[in-house]
């Protein structure tokens, strides 16, 4: 019985071996399995060009937007541009004018012959929260892009509606082989190969001033309007001087002491403000008509814009106000000035607007610049004749300090345009890119201007397609068949 017993157990103990072993082999096999599993796993997670695009974009356009307030000239603009691209191990070089030209090689000999690329844009200190779109989707780009032949991306500086940055640019960079894409901020997102011609307008005039007949100064204040495209919504200075005319048209009787906002032709004003002097027996009736003109601009704004503020209040009496004539002439020439969209097609796409986009009438001078955007050369002469024929009435001398003309593009940019349009659809599955001319003008007249030869697009980019843009443009750039 014993030498059975111990027999059996040699048996069990053997069993349980073999048991333990094949759990061991299965758990073996199971932690391999799993380890293939999750190496597969990672492997498909990893991000798609569409996650890529939208975080790298949204992270450059913060950090941009959040170091504004150091951005305050070219230079310090042009400094950070060059800083970013080292801190990317980015290739940079920036020129005598404050342009940057990052440098990328291809990325492997498959892409050696692709025809050289340009991805473009321009700043300005002076209205960097426009341009915040346009230079975060040429980072993502010039940082992002895996597959590629040779491209360059290029921050152009621009000054007082001059495109000193593109004028300057070295001929180097600009070969008949190259395709350029210019990326600006737009009203609405587009594609274009015809950008509009410019005009930019000096309204100018020596003052009278008398001192003041009425007892009570108010000055009257529009602040804090949202950066936006010029020629397109609220434009404060447009607003007071209407709101001056309504009081010359209703027998409410002030003189005017001065009349000031905006900083250049280009920007849309964020502040305006005027002072007027009044009869403190018309002071009640002032009053009501203020708060009714404000009331009803907050119904048409506020909804929208609810950080404008527009007040008035009682200032100091003034030594100096306007002579009767003078005023009446300033009221008059605001009143007819030109300002916004100044036409639109049978389709309803705008094609010239205009943005009165400084005054200062103060002391004895008056000073007002204005420009004027169009994809037609005839309504931009259109809108320089009208100018002319205002300020002649109103008795102000005006002239044309700045212009560039219109572009468009040829066959070679017909057929850029084609590649794009389907390196577009592979990234966004959009087939309806929409492609229409350009009212904004771009630094491709310039090119054009100077022969350059090349084939440009234009690519309006707005908040809510700057992925689009900058995704599409990877895609194109990732084409062995373009050369």
């Amino acid at each position: 019985m014993g030498k059975l017993d111990i027999s059996s157990k040699i048996k069990n103990l053997g069993r349980k071996k073999t048991v333990f072993l094949a759990i061991g082999v299965i758990l073996v096999i199971a932690l391999a399995a799993g380890g293939i599993y999750l190496v597969r796993s990672n492997q498909n997670d990893e991000p798609t060009l569409e996650e890529i695009v939208s975080e790298k974009l949204s992270a450059y356009k913060t950090d941009i937007a959040d170091s504004l307030s150091t951005l305050n000239s070219n230079d310090k603009v042009a400094d950070y541009l060059v800083s970013w691209a080292a801190n990317k191990d980015i290739k940079s070089e920036r020129d005598w004018n404050n342009n940057v030209i990052y440098s990328i090689k291809a990325s492997s000999k498959d892409y050696k012959e692709n025809k050289p690329v340009i991805i473009a844009c321009e700043y300005d200190a002076a209205d960097m929260e426009n341009y915040l779109e346009p230079m975060a989707t040429a980072l993502t780009v010039a940082k992002n892009a895996k597959y590629h032949g040779a491209f360059k991306v290029v921050f152009m500086p621009r000054e007082n509606g001059e495109m000193k940055g593109a004028e300057s640019l070295s001929e180097e960079y600009m070969t008949k082989d190259t395709q350029l894409f210019f990326l600006g901020a737009s009203s609405s997102s587009k594609v274009s190969i015809t950008t509009g011609g410019y005009k930019q307008f000096a309204i100018t005039d020596s003052l009278k001033t008398c001192a003041p007949t009425h007892d009570k100064a108010y000055k009257i204040t529009i602040k804090h309007v949202p950066s936006q495209d010029a020629g397109y919504a609220i434009n404060p200075i447009k607003t007071l001087g209407n709101l001056l005319a309504n009081f010359k048209s209703t027998s409410l009787l002030f003189e005017l002491s001065s009349f000031t906002g905006g900083k250049n032709a280009d920007t849309m004003p964020s502040r305006a403000s005027v002072t007027v002097v009044i009869s403190s027996s018309d002071e009640e009736k002032f009053c009501t008509r203020m708060d009714k003109a404000i009331e009803k601009f907050d119904d048409k704004y506020a909804g929208d814009f609810p950080e404008i503020s527009y007040t008035y209040k009682e200032t100091e009496l003034p030594n100096k106000v306007f002579t009767k004539k003078e005023t009446e002439n300033i009221v008059s020439l605001m009143y007819t000035a030109l300002n916004g969209v100044y036409y639109k097609d049978d389709d309803g796409n705008v094609t010239a607007v205009t943005n009165i986009g400084k005054i200062r009438a103060k002391g004895s001078s008056l000073s007002i610049l204005v420009s004027a955007m169009s994809s037609s050369a005839d309504l931009l002469m259109e809108i320089c004749d009208a100018y002319k024929t205002i300020a002649g009435l109103c008795d102000v001398k005006s002239c044309t300090v700045n212009s560039y003309s219109v572009y468009s593009g040829g066959g070679k940019t017909s057929a850029l345009l084609d590649q794009f349009e389907s390196s577009f659809l592979t990234f966004t599955g959009d087939s309806e890119m929409i492609v229409e001319d350009a009212v904004e003008t771009t630094p491709c007249s310039v090119f054009c201007d100077r022969d350059s030869g090349m084939a440009m697009l234009y690519c309006g980019i707005t908040d809510k397609t700057k992925e689009k843009f900058a995704g599409s443009l990877i895609t194109f750039l990732d084409n062995t068949n373009n050369v």
